[in-house]
């Protein structure tokens, strides 16, 4: 990268053969990649902020050098082809001038690549040009700049023109290309004053404003089998240079709505329309298009499932990918063409056939070809909308299941439009956001991947791989007024099944992958007094099999036995469970018992009979315990400062006491006062919360002091309660206090 001088090379290969340059960044040079010799293969290479890009030159005409899988861009020229290169599958963009750049001597092809955000898409003074989708380029689609070159199977759109032809010497083919949304002109023929002539044919060109066809070339141009709609300009503008050398035939040139749109201009005359009686319509003016028409050529859908035409340039949306172009049945450019001159296949490859539903009125050894860039393959006979007939891996309407899948596959009565097919707009895959409801914001978009193969019945859905989580979901397919999958007669979707063209297809169902669980009891104890009822709440992503949750065999209820503790002798007292009931909306279990339970530690076990309506049992198989007291014990006193069975020689004033209730419900601190306790020799007068569940008894607020000797701390029975009324036990703890030194005896 950032090789000096205005000509450094990032990597350069001369006088080369069989050399592969894959995977490499190159940048900041004079040419990124340089590569002269034959037979080699450049790859998966990201060339950028270059003068050129990837300059090419393979010099043996025995096999072509392949070009394929690079991402080019912000260089001046993106690539640059001298020689007998293959240039496919690239995406090429935002380059100043040239997307793609050819010499004049030899043959190349460039195919199947995306260009788009330059000044000038492709640029071919000698090669072809074949299926590369164009869009959204400055100055031209495609500029034919040299002796010869073929343009064929494109999509081109857009631009400010879609194809400039303007060398002196220009001949060509421009066949079965898609032109349409092009600023000012679809195809612009000028200057060819040494060439033996340009043929257009069969192509789709849909110019909304400017011209859809421009021609002042001296030379021979032959223009049949088109569709050419236009909306305010001329379907086609031949100006005087060119016509003595012009012929055109068996045409659609179609007047949109726009009232200032014309069908042409005939050496600066224009003619309104095609044939309507006057001595200036156009074959009046022309003498051309004899077999040609001037009718709704009747397309699909031609800003497609997402409605976006094309480039939307102000938006910065690119919406041509199902931009529909194909013919719907009935259309007049069926069987309408002149098939000596037309291409064995459309653009999409596919071989010309008979609509037994029309008439065939076209001209030459097959008079069932069709015009434009699409053979209509369907009937127009077939009035049938299509309907779904199973899609696979979900349950029926309202359904749920627990199967994991990672597609859907969608059978349909009938094959459908390949464009409709496979747009992504024509399908909708949401998740409710866990709630089980649509239509609070809370959604989630399931990003589909379309599968569908010319003429299949079923269509593959899939979204990257892996299972879609547990939720409740719901899956559209379109038949709408301006969002609709459509068969290969251009019949929408009967999606509701009315028997007519329209309406979507909604299937709602619930994936349950989860099995459910007790998140907790409530309340969760400890109880002041035996509970007579227990709730249990669930966590469920969806619904309880309310039969195994009211299920009492399902609830193991233990006592430990009056110890505490358990595996040390416990009692089964699930009898004393008396019934269940069920809450759905909460998803909580009531259990009731015969009485309220007696002072005890419990344990609640809710065993794996219990399930949801998918029969996922309860926390994978794996019983939930849940413990409680019902508190019998009081609290239970303790003298820790001084420390029992301790001397000290130093008068307090006071002594401090824990209480403690256990596990229990907690001391009452209303139940303590200065009689909890007695000392030996004074009398307690106030206490003191210290905290911690420690408090300080005072007996000296009125000076009374220790006498010497043992004392002893006193607590009567049922002294300090807890919470549930319990008492404490009476107590006591001793400790000396002595001021005498050691004698000498």
């Amino acid at each position: 990268y950032h090789t000096p001088g205005s000509h450094g090379n990032g990597i350069r290969v001369q006088s080369a053969v069989n050399v592969v340059i894959s995977d490499n960044e190159v940048y900041n040079n004079g040419t990124g990649i340089s590569a002269s010799g034959a037979q080699f293969t450049i790859t998966g290479n990201l060339a950028h902020d270059n003068s050129t890009g990837l300059g090419l030159d393979d010099t043996d005409s025995a096999l072509n050098s392949l070009v394929s899988g690079n991402e080019v861009y912000n260089n001046s020229t993106g690539i640059y082809s001298d020689g007998y290169d293959d240039v496919r599958e690239n995406e090429v963009h935002h380059n100043s001038g040239s997307g793609i750049n050819t010499g004049y001597h030899d043959w190349r092809v460039i195919s199947e690549n995306v260009v788009h955000h330059t000044a000038t898409g492709i640029r071919i003074a000698r090669g072809e040009a074949d299926h590369n989708r164009i869009y959204f380029n400055t100055d031209h689609g495609v500029h034919l700049t040299g002796y010869s070159g073929t343009v064929r199977n494109n999509a081109i759109y857009g631009n400010s023109t879609g194809i400039h032809a303007d060398h002196s010497h220009y001949q060509g083919t421009i066949e079965n290309n898609l032109i349409y949304d092009n600023e000012n002109y679809g195809i612009v023929l000028v200057n060819a004053s040494y060439s033996t002539g340009t043929d257009v044919i069969n192509n789709t060109i849909y110019q909304s404003v400017g011209s859809a066809l421009y021609v002042s070339s001296p030379k021979p141009t032959a223009v049949y089998n088109n569709i050419i709609w236009i909306g305010g300009g001329y379907g086609v503008e031949v100006t005087s240079a060119a016509t003595g050398s012009y012929s055109g035939d068996y045409n659609d040139i179609h007047r949109g709505i726009i009232p200032d749109g014309k069908v042409g201009s005939w050496g600066g005359t224009e003619a309104d329309d095609l044939d309507d009686g006057t001595e200036n319509d156009w074959r009046s003016l022309s003498g051309q298009d004899a077999h040609s028409v001037s009718a709704d050529p009747k397309f699909i859908d031609i800003d497609g499932a997402d409605n976006l035409f094309g480039w939307e340039g102000l938006a910065e949306v690119h919406g041509g990918l199902d931009d529909n172009f194909h013919l719907a049945g009935g259309s007049p450019a069926i069987d309408a063409a002149y098939s000596d001159l037309a291409p064995l296949t459309d653009r999409d490859g596919l071989p010309r056939q008979n609509d037994p539903g029309m008439p065939n009125t076209g001209a030459g050894v097959f008079r069932y070809y069709d015009m434009g860039c699409y053979e209509f393959q369907g009937s127009t006979s077939d009035t049938d909308p299509p309907t779904v007939e199973f899609v696979s891996a979900i349950p029926p309407e309202g359904g749920k299941t627990d199967a994991e899948f990672t597609a859907l596959t969608i059978l349909f009565s009938e094959p459908l439009d390949y464009t409709s097919a496979n747009s992504q707009a024509n399908y909708e895959l949401i998740g409710s956001g866990q709630d089980g409801v649509f239509g609070d914001g809370g959604e989630t978009v399931i990003d589909l991947d379309i599968h569908y193969v010319r003429g299949a019945l079923t269509v593959e859905l899939t979204w990257g791989g892996q299972p879609l989580p547990s939720d409740t979901y719901r899956l559209t397919l379109f038949g709408r007024v301006s969002t609709f999958l459509a068969d290969r007669a251009g019949n929408k979707l009967d999606g509701d099944d009315d028997s007519s063209p329209g309406g979507d297809y909604v299937r709602t169902f619930t994936l349950d992958y989860d099995a459910p669980r007790a998140d907790h009891i409530a309340p969760a104890g400890p109880f002041a007094t035996g509970p007579v009822s227990l709730d249990v709440v669930f966590v469920e992503d969806d619904v309880m099999d309310a039969a195994t949750v009211t299920d009492k065999t399902n609830y193991t209820l233990l006592a430990s036995g009056g110890d505490g503790e358990f595996g040390t002798g416990d009692v089964d007292v699930s009898t004393l469970v008396d019934s269940v009931s069920y809450d759905a909306g909460t998803k909580t279990a009531t259990l009731s018992f015969t009485a309220a339970l007696p002072a005890e530690r419990y344990r609640l076990t809710l065993g794996t009979g219990i399930t949801d309506d998918v029969g996922h049992a309860l926390n994978d198989g794996v019983p939930q315990s849940f413990e409680f007291l019902v508190d019998g014990l009081g609290p239970a006193g303790v003298l820790v400062n001084p420390a029992p069975d301790s001397y000290t020689n130093v008068d307090l004033g006071y002594v401090d006491v824990s209480w403690d209730d256990g596990d229990g419900v907690g001391v009452n601190p209303a139940t303590i006062d200065p009689a909890d306790i007695t000392v030996t020799g004074v009398t307690v007068d106030s206490v003191s919360d210290l905290g911690g569940g420690i408090w300080r008894y005072s007996y000296s607020d009125d000076a009374e002091t220790l006498t010497g000797g043992p004392g002893t701390v006193n607590c009567p029975a049922s002294a300090v309660a807890d919470l549930a009324g319990n008492t404490s036990g009476a107590g006591s703890a001793v400790f000396t206090y002595d001021t005498t030194g050691p004698q000498v005896d």
